[in-house]
């Protein structure tokens, strides 16, 4: 049987078993629910099943970078726009005010950190800080 030859590690080796003994000892024999057409059928239905997960999960591993890439765009983009107006508004106290009060917070590697929780955690007592450092733009850093 060709099919049973292709199955993969996500079926388990007694179900593989099962099948072969269902596709030789026991081809001709059939139990309530129970038969080598049955198995068959279910078989390439987890193979199939497996294929699309597969499918699934490159196309969302894709989405992921897409999406990184695109944030990492925009949080450049809005750096530089703020490094603008900060320049921009000199000779207005409001906007400058109002423009200096936000804080670029390095939280690009926020989704590597949730990630990264479903390792196992090291020992962080000493180094654990608690918030990242704001970046701090001002007229000289905005012609950079």
């Amino acid at each position: 049987m060709q099919q049973q030859q292709s199955t993969k590690d996500h079926i388990p080796q007694p179900v593989k078993e099962v099948l072969d003994v269902f596709s030789d000892a026991l081809a001709g024999v059939e139990f309530p629910d129970v038969t080598k057409d049955t198995l068959t059928s279910l078989a390439d239905q987890v193979d199939q099943r497996q294929q699309e997960l597969e499918a699934a999960q490159t196309s969302l591993e894709q989405a992921q970078q897409a999406l990184l890439a695109s944030q990492t765009e925009l949080l450049e983009i809005a750096k530089r726009g703020l490094a603008y107006a900060l320049v921009y508004a000199q000779g207005d106290n409001n906007l400058r005010e109002r423009l200096q009060t936000i804080n670029f917070q390095r939280k690009t590697t926020g989704k590597k950190a949730k990630n990264n929780s479903k390792r196992p955690k090291k020992s962080k007592t000493a180094e654990q800080p608690d918030k990242q450092a704001p970046v701090a733009l001002d007229a000289s850093s905005a012609k950079a």
